[in-house]
């Protein structure tokens, strides 16, 4: 009889949390890339941008709000910090030597390694 909608992202593609208390109502909306951006906050509001229909927002009545936001921003936060150290720095020396490897196993032409090289070295 009712509808229902559930919307999950994973939180790389989680940019911010935002935070909106009127007197009446609290809401949670994630800052998710393409999601319309939030803009209307009150009861009677509707549409797209209102709290109440955007697929990145979520009304709330819990009594700890701000703990919940602060609890979101960390757990965001440290995903993507072991995001960040899970992947080495590019190193373009270390990819030179691998495509000279490469050339010396016969894998690449000369003319294929110095092109590479030189792309990288924006030459």
């Amino acid at each position: 009889m009712f509808g229902k909608q559930l919307n999950s992202w994973e939180y790389h593609v989680v940019s911010g949390v935002e935070a909106k208390q009127t007197m009446t109502t609290k809401s949670i909306v994630l800052q998710i890339p393409g999601a319309p951006p939030v803009t209307k906050f009150g009861r009677l509001d509707n549409g797209p941008q209102s709290v109440w229909e955007a697929p990145n927002a979520l009304m709330t009545n819990i009594s700890n709000f701000a703990g919940i936001i602060e609890t979101l921003r960390r757990i965001i936060d440290e995903h993507r910090n072991s995001q960040a150290q899970a992947q080495p720095p590019f190193d373009p020396v270390v990819q030179i030597q691998r495509w000279a490897a490469l050339r010396d196993q016969g894998l690449l032409t000369d003319e294929e390694f110095q092109h590479q090289k030189r792309k990288l070295l924006g030459m």
